[in-house]
């Protein structure tokens, strides 16, 4: 079998059959088990394990010891009730060799993983056995601070250099699980230029926001990839990190930023919109489309910059934005709705807690009369682009018929 659907099925049932306890009657089935579950690992290039407990992880860990699976790209861990021992057991198979063509590890909602589990990563990150990793996410796993720490190590060694994608932390707005020491650990990995591909990262649940300024600061000045996600969720940013991170958004790795996700960073306020508007005006965020501030204690002031640079044309690719749990006034709403009014190429779905319904209606009214002339635009432009290259394939026909009567004429004269 050589889908990817129904053969990620069978793994997670042939290693629950594995976790059932061995009698002399079902030693045979239990060997048969063990003989499918490598045939389906050597056939597969996406696996996805779920619902299984310690035995079935490290019946699936022997598996990974015994040969190299060279078709295996991606392999995720998901929900799933694992001990400090499957982990570890994890990180020596992949020590092997055995998973040396993975491309993405996806470790989500496991019972059990915490910071030893990190840690155990860790060890596999730096074994050099994981040189084509690109994609890593590790949410919901209860990963803390020591974790982080070691998986920031990790990154610093340089072994993991293909590394595209970072998400760690947890979805909890709540949650504050890690703390400046983490991130500025995360900090020297980005200076240490060892990520020079990494264009994705989620970083959620930081208690303090010095070493999230560390972090945005060595962003802005080090060798990274043309850069398309940043969420920094719960990260208790302030006034000092929101010009940090207006500073380091203005750097030319970031033009290419299509999401920003700053929400429940309760401490940025107007003064701190003030500053991430001067990045929003300058030009060099036009790729930007989706922008998240909800809940980041915005009062009128904020929301009145919000509108007048949306008016003025700035993030002209934007798609959606998310400011509620903000403090709207008719004033603020009445800004909103004149810009979306004056700026016909304004097109972003904008989700608000607007002061009436009617604020709300008036926005998208103008709006969806924006998304016509938008797309009526494209259209004149388009056909405006066929015409000139029918033109242009009409003056190049002619100049090639010209030649070629040049060129008879000329035969004609030497004979």
């Amino acid at each position: 079998m050589t889908g990817s659907a129904k053969p990620v099925n069978d793994v997670s049932e042939i290693l629950k059959k594995l976790e059932a306890p061995s009698t002399m009657a079902t030693a045979k089935s239990q060997e048969r088990n063990r003989i499918r579950l490598v045939k389906e690992l050597e056939s597969q290039t996406s696996i996805v394990i779920s619902g299984i407990g310690d035995a079935g992880m490290i019946a699936l860990t022997k598996a990974f010891q015994l040969r190299a699976f060279p078709r295996l790209e991606k392999l995720s861990i998901l929900y799933n009730r694992l001990t400090q021992k499957s982990m570890w057991d994890l990180a020596r198979a992949i020590g092997t060799g055995n998973l040396s063509n993975l491309q993405m590890l996806n470790i989500k909602m496991n019972h059990g993983f915490g910071d030893a589990g990190a840690k155990a990563l860790a060890k596999a990150m730096e074994s050099r056995k994981l040189k084509k990793l690109q994609h890593l996410y590790l949410m919901n796993d209860n990963i803390g601070e020591h974790g982080l720490l070691a998986i920031a190590d990790a990154l610093e060694t340089g072994h993991v250099s293909s590394l595209k994608v970072l998400h760690i932390g947890n979805n909890n707005d709540d949650s504050l699980v890690f703390h400046n020491q983490g991130a500025r650990a995360l900090a020297a990995a980005v200076r240490s230029n060892h990520l020079p591909n990494l264009e994705d990262l989620t970083l959620r649940g930081v208690a303090g926001e010095e070493g999230v300024i560390q972090l945005l600061k060595a962003m802005e000045t080090s060798k990274l990839g043309a850069f398309k996600q940043l969420d920094l969720r719960v990260c208790e940013i302030g006034l000092r990190g929101a010009r940090a991170l207006a500073n380091m958004l203005r750097s030319p790795q970031f033009a290419t930023l299509k999401m920003l996700d700053l929400q429940s960073n309760v401490s940025i306020g107007d003064e701190g919109v003030i500053e991430l508007a001067a990045a929003f005006r300058s030009g060099n965020l036009n790729s930007l489309e989706i922008l998240y501030l909800d809940n980041i204690s915005m009062g009128e002031k904020g929301l009145l910059e919000l509108a007048s640079l949306l008016e003025a044309g700035h993030l002209p690719s934007l798609q959606e934005l998310y400011a509620g749990a903000s403090e709207y006034t008719e004033t603020s709403a009445k800004a909103l709705v004149r810009a979306y009014q004056e700026n016909t190429s304004l097109v972003a779905h904008i989700m608000v807690d607007w002061p009436s319904t009617s604020w709300g209606n008036q926005v998208e009214s103008f709006r969806e009369r924006n998304v016509t002339l938008v797309e009526s635009l494209r259209l004149r432009q388009r056909a405006g682009a066929n015409t000139n290259a029918s033109a242009n394939d009409v003056k190049q026909r002619e100049a090639q018929r010209e030649e070629r009567e040049a060129a008879a004429e000329g035969e004609e004269a030497l004979q």
